[in-house]
């Protein structure tokens, strides 16, 4: 029944700051139950979208979130050559990333990688020009959910303390070691 609708009624939009799956249901009454329909599939958060321009006001449902869409790009195909390459899209960039999202690891990598180039520890807004620009995989709310409890900015102390007193023995360190030095010297 997804699948149909997709296929009729739906579409993958990827902007540059985000992307999403809409699935058109211009009633009411057809949103709530396509949101009760994904809400058993195991979609945790479809919301329903507002479009003034229709009889009822409504629109649809839209999936934004990273595991909704991965879920539902992993599960749902496409007969539409343009539908299922966008789906397919979907399924490669968000699978790499799993559902924890990027490592420690990969992380400080990616770290030293962009304060090398640019000379200096990256500011938020210097890697959020790099995100746009494609130059750099991670946004500062990776490091910041990692790394700061949800603060860049405490990310970033985190992230060159632990590099400062670390240098290259976080490389050989298991994940839940790095995890470990995070949590102790927070306190």
């Amino acid at each position: 029944m997804l699948e149909g609708l997709f296929e009729v009624n739906g579409g993958v939009y990827v902007y540059q700051r985000g992307r999403r799956i809409q699935l058109n249901a211009p009633s009411i009454e057809g949103s709530i139950l396509l949101v009760d329909l994904l809400n058993h599939v195991g979609i945790a958060k479809p919301r329903i979208f507002r479009d003034e321009s229709l009889k009822e006001g409504v629109g649809g449902v839209i999936l934004g979130t990273l595991d909704d869409l991965r879920k539902f790009a992993s599960n749902i195909h496409s007969g539409i050559p343009e539908k299922e390459e966008k789906l397919r899209l979907l399924r490669e960039r968000y699978s790499l990333q799993g559902s924890q999202g990027p490592s420690f690891k990969e992380l400080l990598n990616e770290w030293i990688r962009v304060s090398h180039t640019l000379g200096k520890p990256p500011t938020l807004r210097q890697l959020r020009k790099l995100k746009k620009e494609e130059k750099t995989q991670f946004s500062g709310a990776s490091y910041a959910y990692k790394f700061g409890q949800k603060s860049f900015i405490a990310a970033r102390e985190n992230i060159e303390r632990i590099l400062q007193e670390h240098a290259t023995d976080y490389i050989s360190m298991e994940e839940d070691e790095i995890l470990q030095l995070l949590h102790t010297k927070r306190a």
